[in-house]
């Protein structure tokens, strides 16, 4: 039973009693304030699991954890579990709603590693097909195999904010070293240097 659903059956067995009218709508000032202001752990799975209770169980996308819906956010959710991606959250927490959930993506199960397979697997046959040096992200996504997700949703999956991160994690293009340059300055306190370059300056 969810904190939400005890509210309401109080409400409901101490409304019988009209001596309780205050104490229900004090219960019922709560009940609209649910969750408190200050999200924690025992509040998120609470609010998650109410939304999955009154929502067919189907636990809410992405893009319905907004304060808006009385949900909490995916940063909060990452700063008290620890976990960024919201379907991993979900899988832990939640497994017995977790296939009614995340739009239903065909990705769902998919770990990093399967991703970076994946990617790895179709750059190589994209590149031996096309005869190229280089898979550019527009060919990679023209070429895939039909059933594989497409570069953009590799990249979120593997936490990759550029191609180029993609291809350095799946260790097909190294990362770029830091250039190092070593400057030595001498200097020559003789006359006769200085009158040598006081001539070439001139000229």
């Amino acid at each position: 039973m969810t904190r939400k659903q005890a509210i309401l059956e109080a409400i409901t067995i101490l409304s019988q009693n009209k001596e309780n009218e205050n104490i229900t709508e004090k219960l019922q000032d709560i009940l609209e304030e649910l969750p408190s202001a200050s999200w924690t752990e025992k509040s998120i799975i609470d609010a998650i699991e109410n939304y999955a209770i009154e929502h067919d169980n189907r636990l809410p996308y992405e893009r319905e954890l907004t304060a808006e819906n009385h949900m909490p956010s995916n940063t909060v959710i990452y700063n008290k579990f620890g976990i960024k991606a919201i379907r991993k959250f979900y899988k832990k927490y939640f497994p017995n709603f977790i296939t009614k959930t995340l739009y239903g993506s065909p990705y769902c199960d998919l770990t990093q590693e399967d991703f970076k397979d994946i990617f790895t697997k179709n750059y190589n046959r994209i590149k031996d097909k096309l005869k190229v040096k280089n898979i550019t992200s527009k060919l990679y996504n023209a070429h895939k195999d039909k059933d594989t997700p497409c570069v953009e949703t590799i990249m979120r999956n593997c936490n990759c904010a550029t191609y180029n991160e993609l291809l350095s994690l799946c260790n097909i293009k190294k990362k770029s070293e830091p250039l190092e340059t070593h400057l030595t300055i001498t200097y020559n306190d003789d006359d006769r240097w200085h009158e040598d370059l006081d001539t070439l300056l001139k000229t």
